[in-house]
């Protein structure tokens, strides 16, 4: 029984040690690209700190256009992603939302 009891364990032993050929796992699949990668030309996502903040705390813009806008505000809808647009709450005057365009 002992003898027997060895043969199965060193059976075991050999039978963990085979190297089965195995097929290699594919790679996994490329993410896939934004529809519209995300544009800053404006640099409003260094200004997203202003948001909650009043509006006489917005800093120089060195670029070529600011626009300072009231929620309730109209304006033209034209997008230039260099233009940097405010907008703010009227009737806090805190800044609720930094953007281009």
């Amino acid at each position: 029984m002992k003898r027997l009891m060895a043969v199965l364990a060193f059976a075991g032993v050999l039978g963990g040690c085979v190297d089965y050929p195995t097929t290699p796992a594919p790679p996994p699949p490329a993410p896939p690209e934004p529809r519209h990668p995300p544009i800053d030309g404006c640099g409003a996502g260094a200004l997203q700190y202003l948001v909650g903040h009043p509006v006489g705390e917005i800093p120089p813009y060195g670029r070529r256009e600011q626009r300072v806008i009231g929620q309730s505000s109209s304006y033209d809808d034209r997008y230039d992603p260099d233009r940097l647009t405010v907008i703010f709450d009227e009737a806090t005057g805190r800044i609720t939302r930094v953007r281009c365009g």
